[in-house]
């Protein structure tokens, strides 16, 4: 229901309440407990439209066109005028304002506006939250809609409470269904270009077709004027029929490139072809016969083109960039190439990296200017560093150069600043030098979406949650079909306790995962912690069967199953079953799989298995920590170790020293998990004072504890005597 009438009819002199705030049209003030918050005058007026739409969705583009009307605003405008309220409003979890993803916003509180007589003019009710009642597996392609603003409204009369499942499955449903008809329509600039065929006679050259799509994708997203669709989200295409309506719809776009590759010999024969998807019409098409060493220019005029045929105008400097060659030598380009494409595998082993990277180094040892190749040896470099597969500082300082190599060679190569961006991010911690190369690497292809999946990991990093979450909202919609992207999205959602929102991305994720089993594990997890309600996460589990004795993910999540329900037992047995040197690695640390069995057995009383496992698990630890120091989730569970076997002044300094290598300041995510960490050693360790304060603290701030799961976790059984944990659970929710 919109209230803009009523408001109008009120006068200067309406004055809003929602929550605890109020807002004043006569003063245009906003008040908290009759406190003046200073903001300023537009994010004010942001505030007013959505005050004027009660508790209804009100799109992007209303509120643009209500509070700049007649000026070109972009999004980023809107969404710092929303960051700005928040602030001010103390709204980090969205508990007041809620953002609906590509949709809009909208007030999640009651909303009631008085008239100058004080007389009660409209009270529109905020919807309960139906995180409860979410399907776990919905059989529609999920997207970010609500259903209609009318069937919102009858779901929250009182009389359909008693029937909150039911009404909520019926809210969901019909929230899916109604999608194409409330979603507005695809920007008309907008392109996803397919994988191209590949009809070349040889069985290995798969590499080649995979690597011209990959490069006509990269000059697209040089243009400005022009959306188009990252080249993970296209991948899912590459087989099967095609139907190119129903993907664009997927992919929300108005136009479809499709094409094939026929290589033979030195000869190339590309065809490519332009479809309006929405009248089913052919835009352009065009063949190129040619040499392999005109490779580029097919490429780049295939991208001019297409960007031509939908009418995105180019500037000269991008259409300079198109047309750049990167280098001369055919072998070293398909060097590159085979590169490329282990580097493109959403998982490769460290062999098959470093047999890229060997490849890389053929190329450019060719041709020593070929800026592209020593961009991606410098991330494959770095994803060996990063993800703990050789962490060391020979394997950092060689990201580092490859980085600056590009950067000197090609100063205006999109790819070296995402490079050195990487580096200074992993390699360094410097956040907001890694900020300042992204962003000059987004001002020179601002269609791609590495760029803001970067950017949303390192407003983590800094604990500018917000900001995140508006990095991997955009990176998701250049990129809707990345499992990696959407992961990392509903991870920020989560660590924000935005749980039916995290909810959503997953339900959206498991429709076209690869893995969809896992991402209802995730589903699980999510409820569990959210609500308490482990069914999710058993069924999830359960359908893995036998699969967790060789996966240790999977082990690890039996593993958490085992210990909240106390069956230590099968908890001990289901670690050792996963043989990795780190059953749980992150970049806080690496933990082995003794560890999590030690804890299990002295959990179950078994003081001296659970002894001899803490000493194997240490002396892990301790090898681990000399490699590499900087590694504060280990050091916290060798400060357990040493407790266990009586060493307790050492024990207490290793986990000091923990807190400090990676606290807040530096690391919101990784220092939320060694907070977490810490709690527990000092609850384990009798340190009550300094566990509670701690966990008081992680309750309330984004990446914390989550208090369903700190109900159930035996590490806090220590504290559970004290009133104080009690307190906090029934503060928040649990």
């Amino acid at each position: 229901m919109n209230t803009s009438q009523d408001s109008e009819g009120a006068g200067a002199a309406a004055l809003w309440h929602f929550g605890r705030a109020e807002f004043d049209e006569g003063t245009f003030e906003l008040r908290v407990d009759g406190r003046v918050l200073d903001v300023e005058r537009k994010p004010l007026e942001v505030l007013l439209c959505l005050l004027r739409h009660g508790n209804e969705i009100v799109s992007k583009e209303t509120i643009l066109e209500t509070v700049w009307p007649g000026r070109i605003v972009t999004e980023s405008v809107l969404t710092k005028c929303i960051a700005k309220l928040r602030d001010a409003l103390k709204d980090e979890r969205q508990t007041l304002i809620r953002t609906q993803h590509r949709v809009g916003y909208r007030l999640t509180v009651p909303v009631r506006v008085e008239d100058s007589r004080a007389h009660a003019v409209e009270h529109l009710s905020a919807p309960e939250s139906a995180f409860a009642v979410v399907p776990s597996a919905p059989a529609v392609e999920p997207v970010d809609a609500v259903a209609a603003p009318k069937a919102a409204q009858a779901a929250r009369r009182p009389y359909l409470r008693g029937a909150l499942v039911v009404a909520g499955v019926l809210a969901v449903g019909l929230a899916f269904a109604l999608r194409d008809r409330a979603a507005p329509p695809p920007a008309e600039k907008s392109v996803a270009v397919l994988p191209f065929a590949n009809l070349s006679d040889e069985a290995d050259s798969a590499y080649f077709t995979e690597g011209l799509h990959d490069s006509i994708l990269t000059h697209l997203a040089l243009i400005q004027d022009l959306s188009v669709i990252s080249r993970t989200s296209v991948m899912q295409y590459r087989n099967g029929d095609r139907n190119l309506r129903q993907i664009a719809r997927a992919l929300d776009v108005a136009h479809i490139v499709e094409g094939s590759v026929q290589r033979a010999g030195n000869r190339l024969l590309v065809t490519a072809q332009l479809i309006d998807t929405r009248t089913d019409s052919h835009l352009w098409a065009g063949q190129f016969d040619r040499s392999l060493s005109d490779v580029f220019t097919v490429q780049a005029g295939i991208a001019k083109q297409i960007a031509g045929a939908v009418h995105a105008q180019l500037t000269p400097e991008e259409q300079r960039r198109i047309e750049r060659v990167p280098t001369t030598d055919t072998a070293a380009y398909e060097a590159y190439l085979r590169a490329l494409e282990v580097e493109r595998r959403s998982s490769s082993t460290r062999a098959e990296v470093e047999a890229a990277i060997g490849q890389l180094e053929q190329a450019v040892a060719r041709d020593p200017s070929f800026a592209l190749a020593h961009a991606l040896m410098s991330g494959l470099h770095d994803s060996l560093y990063w993800a703990g597969k050789d962490a060391s500082d020979e394997r950092r300082r060689q990201a580092r150069e490859s980085a600056e190599a590009a950067l000197r060679i090609d100063p205006g190569l999109p790819e070296a600043h995402v490079a050195m961006g990487r580096y200074l991010y992993h390699g360094e911690r410097d956040y907001g030098a890694a900020i300042k190369v992204l962003e000059h690497a987004r001002e020179l292809a601002p269609g791609g979406a590495e760029v803001p999946f970067w950017l949303g990991a390192i407003h983590r990093r800094q604990g500018r949650w917000q900001e995140a979450v508006a990095s991997f909202a955009r990176a998701a919609e250049l990129d809707p079909r990345n499992e990696q992207v959407l992961m990392e999205y509903a991870f920020t959602l989560t660590a924000l306790r935005r749980y039916d929102e995290a909810d959503l991305v997953y339900a959206r994720l498991e429709a076209f995962a690869s893995r969809p089993e896992h991402i209802r594990l995730k589903r699980g997890t999510l409820q569990w912690i959210a609500s308490g309600d482990l069914g999710p996460l058993e069924r999830a589990l359960d359908a893995f069967g036998d699969a967790a004795m060789i996966d240790c993910d999977l082990a690890m999540a039996h593993w958490e199953l085992y210990v909240v329900r106390r069956e230590f037992d099968a908890a001990a047995q289901v670690a050792m079953s996963c043989d990795d040197s780190a059953a749980l690695a992150s970049d806080a640390g690496g933990i082995p799989n003794t560890f999590f069995a030690a804890v299990a057995r002295f959990w179950a009383g078994d003081e001296a298995a659970a002894r001899t496992l803490f000493e194997q698990a240490g002396a892990t630890l301790e090898a681990r920590l000399r490699d590499r120091a900087d590694e504060p989730a280990a050091r916290l569970s060798l400060a357990h170790v040493l407790l266990v076997v009586g060493e307790r002044e050492d024990a207490m300094a290793q986990a000091q020293r923990a807190l400090d290598e990676l606290p807040l300041s530096l690391d919101a995510v990784s220092g939320a998990f060694v907070m977490k960490m810490a709690i527990g050693f000092y609850s384990v360790a009798g340190e009550t004072e300094r566990a509670l304060g701690l966990l008081r603290r992680s309750l309330e701030m984004p990446a914390g504890e989550h208090a369903h799961a700190a109900r159930l976790n035996p590490v806090y059984d220590p504290l559970r005597s004290d009133p104080r944990f009690e307190a906090l659970m029934v503060q928040h929710g649990a």
